[in-house]
């Protein structure tokens, strides 16, 4: 959650240029994501559902955000300088 906070205030001030190492935050929260609602399913604990379904619905956001700016980047050639 802190990284997240963090990334949405970098973002938000104009302070994180865009590169293809951004899909790096996809795979912790892609990851943290199935593990929780896995988990809710084996234990049958409702309150990992909500949880698993709230870091599923930041995942979808970070995919979202992420593929845009790709493509954005593709697009201009920002994607492929340093």
């Amino acid at each position: 959650a802190a990284a997240a906070l963090l990334l949405a205030h970098y973002l938000r001030a104009g302070n994180f240029p865009y590169g293809i190492g951004w899909w790096a935050f996809t795979f912790p929260v892609g990851a943290y994501t199935v593990d929780t609602l896995t988990l809710a399913r084996v234990w049958q604990v409702e309150a990992l559902e909500w949880l698993g379904a709230l870091s599923f619905l930041l995942l979808a956001t970070f995919w979202l955000v992420v593929t845009a700016r790709t493509l954005a980047g593709v697009r201009t050639g920002e994607a492929w300088r340093r």
